[in-house]
């Protein structure tokens, strides 16, 4: 069934759509381990799903979730790439010794270049972007393949993330009015973090258990449908830090893409928000990718050429909208 929103409510995905749980008969299940070593051949099969992880300094953090990842029972096809700045943290003796996981060395950090590293390198029908701080829960990477066949016009979907204590991070959220960045990044979020505002922003009113319609999803679980992004293009390379999520969702649902919440995908997110720990040079970088998406957003409405990188296949090289 095509997701149709409800006449009273833009958000919301349709109830009479099959739950998850009510599919028919699922294949065998295997480990992402097992799954993941059948994709690490050049001409093997083109798997389901294609996890990429992108690394700079984070080697504990990589340390901690590629068990949960290498563990993970799944009925659906997987790959795992790890794109990584070499910088001494042991990434690279990681990857060797779980070589199901490809590796590839990049030499510029930036999350939207790195991220397009692993992209292109894809080849599953859908791209899941996860953190390296995060831990994947039972069942996240089949619901995450479900949703998304279940759901055509979805060009992504982000999880039901939580925080080490237990939490709900709200990762599917509206987009950002200025009412919405005072609110967030002022003492009113300290004094009075249930303002109006900030509910807006992060869809406090929306039941997590069940599936919505939202604006963008934060990158810590991003999974992007192939036909989308080659519609859409790849992260736009020339936001640093942040807000290269923002903007591809906001350039998605340009093109009439619909951009959900997914319940039973699972994670959680060990947060390490660089740019949150004082005024550093993380902080002048996401201000800047925030600068960068408002003089984005006005350009185009007022007709300029969208230079976004598209997805081209294997040997065309890049080219530009």
């Amino acid at each position: 069934m095509e997701p149709s929103a409800a006449p009273h409510d833009a958000n919301a995905l349709p109830v009479s759509a099959p739950r998850l749980a009510e599919r028919t008969a699922a294949p065998p299940v295997t480990t992402v381990e097992a799954s993941a070593a059948a994709f690490v051949r050049e001409n093997a099969p083109r798997p389901d799903l294609s996890v990429v992880l992108i690394n700079w300094r984070m080697g504990k953090d990589l340390q901690g979730v590629v068990p949960s990842i290498r563990h993970h029972q799944v009925s659906c096809g997987v790959e795992v790439i790890v794109v990584n700045k070499p910088s001494g943290d042991g990434t690279e003796e990681l990857c060797a010794a779980n070589p199901w996981m490809r590796l590839i060395s990049h030499d510029v950090f930036g999350i939207a270049e790195m991220r397009n590293v692993g992209i292109r390198a894809a080849r599953g029908r859908y791209c899941l972007m996860l953190d390296a701080d995060t831990e994947v829960l039972p069942g996240c990477f089949d619901a995450l393949v479900q949703f998304m066949d279940l759901y055509p016009k979805v060009g992504a979907c982000g999880g039901n993330t939580h925080r080490l204590d237990g939490s709900l991070e709200r990762n599917v959220k509206r987009f950002y009015t200025l009412p919405t960045i005072i609110a967030r990044r002022s003492l009113i979020a300290k004094i009075w973090p249930e303002n109006p505002w900030n509910r807006r922003h992060l869809m406090m009113d929306r039941d997590p258990e069940h599936p919505y319609y939202g604006d963008w999803v934060a990158g810590a679980c991003f999974c992007m449908r192939r036909e989308a992004i080659e519609q859409v293009g790849l992260f736009d390379d020339r936001y640093y830090f942040g807000f290269e999520d923002t903007d591809w969702c906001w350039r998605a649902k340009r093109l009439k893409w619909k951009i959900a919440f997914n319940p039973q995908a699972r994670i959680i997110h060990k947060v390490q928000r660089k740019s949150a720990e004082g005024f550093n040079r993380l902080t002048v970088e996401h201000l800047l990718s925030g600068a960068r998406f408002w003089l984005k957003k006005r350009t185009l409405a007022w007709g300029f050429r969208d230079r976004t990188v598209r997805l081209e296949p294997p040997g065309k090289g890049r080219s530009r909208k």
